[in-house]
């Protein structure tokens, strides 16, 4: 908690997906609303309610980006889940301030991830998650940001540090727990104070793992050591691997590629475009297959990177300027060899 200045008190899950569940309860139960408005492109675990838009369809199938199709993906899921899950296109403040207007003051909460990372690695624009912060506190609803993935990585306090935001609600899980099942729900006092017997529920035999627990502390002792010299550590390595892959795509004269990173975290995309933006952007204009070739024959070369372009890499503290130099010589040569 001292940590996260935006949190006051916080409960434990095992999973990304138990902790968003737990959030989006006690945002319903603290603000007797029922609707969520949720992001294309965003994830947020494998709960029915959310499970929708999540990933890249044809262009063709989105619908406008004023009133986006809701597709749910997975068979399964009822279409009652979903009915009070609102989708809107991501940073896209009109887009934002529109739905806001229309559903703001019925809305329990507006969940965000603080970096697109289901959708490789999407930055937010300057602004656009304090414009949302500021139209949840006008209407209302809780702001809820997902640091599944981002938490613990990208600084020591995540997006939220990173972007100046204060949430009511912030989740985490993934590099908390060092490998172990492990993740967190924190907020507002008189937010998490729902979570008290007799009020919003959440229950877990195997929460607060003692092992976990410990995974979990030795994993935060060790990253801020030395004025949080692991994040630092992480955060150069992340940055010079993203620059060292730019200068390779500039270098290349037979594919277009652009690579978007924030500090620990990059991904590579092969397209014409010169930035992707958002969910539209990547369905639209990013060639997943071309990825997959690339990512595959680098393991060849011995340089794992997971081969679907909607996941991400990440920098860790095992990582030395030397393996920054092996792998940018390495994706040079792949790119000479893909036809």
């Amino acid at each position: 908690v001292k940590l996260l200045p935006h949190v006051d008190k916080v409960r434990f899950a095992n999973t990304g997906t138990e902790a968003a569940m737990a959030a989006f309860r006690l945002a319903r139960g603290h603000t007797g609303r029922r609707k969520i408005i949720k992001f294309e492109g965003h994830y947020h675990g494998w709960w029915d309610s959310v499970l929708v838009n999540t990933n890249p369809y044809p262009p063709t199938l989105l619908g406008h980006p004023n009133d986006p199709i809701r597709i749910p993906d997975s068979s399964g899921i009822p279409e009652e889940a979903w009915k009070d899950t609102i989708v809107v296109r991501w940073n896209d403040v009109e887009a934002l301030e529109r739905a806001m207007a229309l559903h703001g003051d019925q809305a329990a909460c507006v969940v965000t991830e603080g970096v697109m990372s289901n959708m490789g690695v999407i930055p937010p624009k300057p602004g656009y998650l304090r414009r949302m912060q500021e139209l949840c506190q006008k209407h209302g609803a809780l702001f809820y940001l997902d640091e599944t993935v981002t938490g613990f990585r990208l600084a020591a306090g995540g997006c939220a540090e990173l972007y100046g935001l204060t949430p009511d609600i912030v989740t985490y899980g993934k590099a908390l727990g060092g490998g172990l099942p492990m993740a967190m729900i924190g907020g507002r006092a008189d937010v998490m104070a729902g979570l008290e017997w007799g009020k919003v529920l959440h229950y877990g035999t195997h929460n607060a793992g003692r092992l976990a627990l410990h995974v979990t502390k030795v994993m935060l002792k060790t990253m801020l050591a030395d004025n949080q010299s692991g994040f630092a550590r992480i955060r150069n390595l992340g940055q010079m691997m993203t620059e060292r892959i730019r200068q390779v795509a500039e270098g290349s004269n037979r594919h277009r590629m652009v690579v978007q990173g924030v500090n620990s975290m990059f991904q590579i995309f092969f397209t014409e475009a010169e930035a992707i933006t958002d969910y539209r952007d990547f369905c639209t204009h990013v060639d997943r297959v071309k990825f997959r070739d690339f990512a595959l024959r680098l393991m060849d070369k011995g340089i794992y990177m997971n081969p679907s372009a909607t996941l991400h890499s990440l920098s860790s503290v095992a990582h030395t300027e030397a393996d920054i130099w092996t792998t940018a010589t390495a994706m040079a040569e792949v790119l000479e060899e893909m036809p």
